[in-house]
């Protein structure tokens, strides 16, 4: 969760230069980054940020889960530990 808070600006940057890719004026990564900071402020590059790590949440507990229980299987189930 903790590389999500430091790489999602650089996905809100992307995305916001994605979206405006339709526009006839280019945008350039540094002035997109100055427009988001002065129209929205620092939060506004971790806009939509709860949702993204609602949904990191339940994929790393799964992860977990599964590697705990298929240790505990193989470990049963065959010599070495794990």
């Amino acid at each position: 969760m903790s590389a999500t808070l430091v790489v999602y600006p650089m996905d809100v940057l992307k995305t916001t230069l994605t979206v405006n890719q339709n526009n006839t004026k280019k945008l350039k990564v540094a002035k997109t980054l100055t427009n988001i900071i002065q129209r929205q402020g620092i939060a506004g590059l971790y806009k939509g940020l709860g949702v993204s790590l609602c949904g990191i949440a339940p994929f790393i507990a799964l992860r977990m889960s599964v590697y705990d229980y298929s240790s505990t299987y193989l470990s049963k189930h065959t010599n070495n530990e794990f």
